[in-house]
């Protein structure tokens, strides 16, 4: 996945970090497949450089219930008010985890600050 292109030289050292961690764990070949895309060019001291670095990211957790909104309540004795309902993912209705999936993608890439492929053109 391409995360960024920068000119940072701070972002050429966390790739060699990187590189370095890989090859600690086990992943002997990792320098070898991705030395020539790392390696600073020699140029001159005006000229900026950039590197791609791809990045595995690990998926997000798929949840295994849904909480219901509670209204506020007074704090009573043996009583947590912020204890809401829960229920599995499987007493849910197909349209509404559609939906709540839906609201998730879009509150992403908002957050993001990109557009969504799926939606076709760029906003």
């Amino acid at each position: 996945m391409k995360m960024f292109r920068t000119d940072d030289e701070d972002v050429r050292r966390m790739a060699s970090n990187t590189l370095e961690f890989l090859e600690a764990m086990g992943e002997s070949d990792a320098k070898e497949k991705t030395a020539e895309k790392h390696e600073p060019k020699q140029e001159a001291a005006h000229e900026s450089h950039s590197i791609d670095m791809n990045i595995k990211l690990q998926p997000w957790q798929t949840p295994n219930f849904v909480i219901g909104v509670m209204p506020p309540r007074p704090r009573q004795e043996g009583f947590n008010p912020d204890a809401a309902p829960k229920w599995s993912l499987k007493e849910v209705d197909a349209e509404t985890l559609a939906k709540m999936c839906d609201e998730f993608r879009a509150e992403v890439f908002r957050k993001a600050e990109k557009p969504d492929p799926a939606n076709g053109a760029a906003k």
